[in-house]
């Protein structure tokens, strides 16, 4: 019978200590580590910061989805971690700070060469250049260690992301993924189809890892797609499960597999929920080694289908189990049975919960920006220059603007040449989707704050007034 030999994408992850000064005392027993990676630095000007503090989310995810393993993966509504990163100045330039780690697991190392999330920051400083400004990380875990959830590429993915966010985002999401890999080559092994998702949500393929090639597969808007997770007090670490997989597999088994994985990409493109679930539930190469290793594993897939749902198969190196279905109340009832399934047989407690894909990603919760007055304020501010500038030209003053009109007066005016960092537009358009134009209120902490505000705020108003009186006096001279 004809093999293949099976070999997991590999690369060395190499970091260099530099020769530098002890650190300061106040440091001594917390782990610092100063800004080198294997990754190139990828900006030519080193960015200032443009917030002091910012907070990201990033979801968990359910990788390999049966025959698409180190290939393929999603990432899961709901589930993840949460990284607050802070411009320290008490923090020597160039350097990354973990200084507290809270939630679900208390156990990870504050040494960031050691820890998923600083190993990510720490690239992803890298690849910005950043050797000017020191920084501090708080991590807090909501995803439980080897759950088969992603748990390392979530705290990776919002490291990475808040290193960016808190410089201007001057790097794309793909290349944030390479900042992630450097964790998952060092805590789990070099494989993207944790933290590609994590960071870009959704879908998504990998192509090609040399060099990195992502490919977003768009799950269609109008089709609904639940993910019932049932996770077994029962650790699985995903190296000790990459060590069970098999080195060599039958050619039948390869061609199997392959049509099954092509399967589940047209199934991801079509919403076909269904086809999805048949697909996930039909590996043939990883999850027969794996499934034995977790008590309870067979007999909770075979509960599942019987349930109702339409495929079921191990998340990522396990122990957790996935199932598919295209409605939530079915979820709920597949899960009990799930949960029933693991205590009967494999004598483990489980919980279980149903989630929605996660079309996001990594994404920004919170932030202060460089001036120290909350994101909001700037935000409505730029609200309030774009509402009186266009007020001034002749819109209604009644709040007679939608929400649409609003939005596409907002993305003129930046064609028109407001200047407006590309960081801000996104925040003010998708304000300008919540908030009604007319209704921007900005919440006043202090005194002080409200001596600032109401500066600012006259300010505005005086110069979008003379605008507009250079736009309406232009509009007279057309007309004459």
């Amino acid at each position: 019978m004809a093999t293949l030999c099976f070999h997991s994408p590999s690369k060395p992850i190499s970091y260099f200590h530099p020769k530098s000064k002890p650190s300061p005392p106040l440091f001594s027993k917390v782990s610092v580590l100063r800004c080198k990676a294997s990754v190139q630095t990828l900006v030519s000007v080193e960015p200032e910061p443009v917030f002091t503090s910012v907070k990201i989310f990033a979801p968990a995810t359910v990788a390999n989805l049966g025959p698409g393993f180190d290939f393929l993966g999603c990432a899961v509504d709901g589930l993840g971690d949460h990284v607050t990163l802070r411009v320290d100045p008490s923090v020597r330039a160039g350097e990354v700070l973990i200084s507290e780690i809270t939630g679900t697991t208390t156990k990870l190392s504050t040494n960031p060469l050691r820890n998923c999330a600083g190993i990510a920051a720490i690239a992803t400083m890298k690849m910005l250049g950043i050797r000017s400004v020191g920084l501090s990380l708080d991590l807090h875990k909501g995803l439980p260690l080897g759950s088969g959830l992603g748990s390392s590429a979530a705290s990776a993915a919002a490291a990475a992301v808040a290193v960016n966010e808190i410089f201007g985002r001057k790097l794309v999401r793909e290349e944030l993924v390479l900042a992630g890999l450097e964790s998952e080559a060092k805590v789990s092994g070099y494989h993207a189809d944790n933290i590609a998702p994590a960071i870009m949500g959704g879908f998504v393929l990998i192509r090609n890892y040399e060099p990195l090639d992502l490919k977003p597969l768009r799950f269609p808007e109008d089709k609904e797609l639940f993910f019932v997770l049932v996770s077994p007090e029962f650790e699985a670490p995903t190296k000790k499960m990459r060590a069970a997989l098999p080195t060599e597999i039958p050619m039948v088994h390869h061609v199997w597999n392959s049509s099954q994985a092509a399967a589940l990409v047209a199934a991801v493109l079509e919403g076909d929920a269904v086809m999805l679930g048949k697909a996930l539930s039909s590996d043939k190469v990883v999850e027969p080694t794996r499934a034995p290793l977790i008590p309870g594993m067979e007999a909770v897939k075979k509960a599942a289908l019987e349930a109702g749902a339409f495929g079921c198969t191990i998340s990522g190196a396990g122990p957790t189990a996935v199932a598919v279905i295209d409605a939530a109340e079915k979820g709920e009832e597949i899960g009990e049975r799930m949960v029933e399934a693991f205590m009967r047989v494999g004598n483990l407690k489980s919980v279980a919960c149903v989630k929605k894909l996660d079309k996001v990603g990594a994404r920004l919760v919170s932030s202060v920006s460089s001036f120290g007055t909350p994101f909001y304020f700037s935000t409505a501010f730029y609200l309030i220059i774009v509402l009186e500038t266009y007020r001034g030209a002749g819109l209604p003053k009644d709040g007679g603007i939608s929400d649409i009109a609003l939005v596409r007066l907002l993305d003129n005016s930046f064609k028109g040449g407001l200047n407006m960092p590309p960081a801000v537009k996104h925040e003010v358009i998708h304000s300008a989707y919540n908030l009604h134009i007319t209704r921007v209120t900005i919440k006043i902490q202090s005194k002080e704050e409200q001596q600032v505000v109401r500066k600012a705020y006259r300010d505005i108003r005086l110069a979008s007034a003379l605008i507009g009186v250079v736009i309406w006096r232009i509009k007279s001279r057309k007309s004459k």
